[in-house]
């Protein structure tokens, strides 16, 4: 069967809108992209590939520093109008 875990389809639907998202570059690429990383975190526990688990770790905190990034790009945008 081509998906056995419900997490499994939630994880890959996620990670389609946070792509379509990033292309249009919306606001809610960041908390989509933070849902499906922690899904595909517990999909590799799961699997036990504990090394998928690391770079999730990595994307998780490079979803969050983006995420301040771009807050603070906004507001110095919104200042400079």
């Amino acid at each position: 069967m081509l998906f056995e875990n419900p997490v499994e389809i939630v994880a890959v639907l996620t990670g389609l809108f946070a792509i379509y998202f990033q292309i249009k570059a919306n606001p809610l690429y960041w908390p989509i992209s933070i849902i499906n990383v922690i899904l595909n975190a517990i999909i590799f526990h799961q699997a036990r590939l504990y090394a998928e688990i690391s770079l999730q770790v990595y994307y998780f905190g490079m979803n969050i520093s983006m995420d301040e990034f771009i807050g603070q790009k906004r507001a110095i945008n919104r200042h400079d109008l």
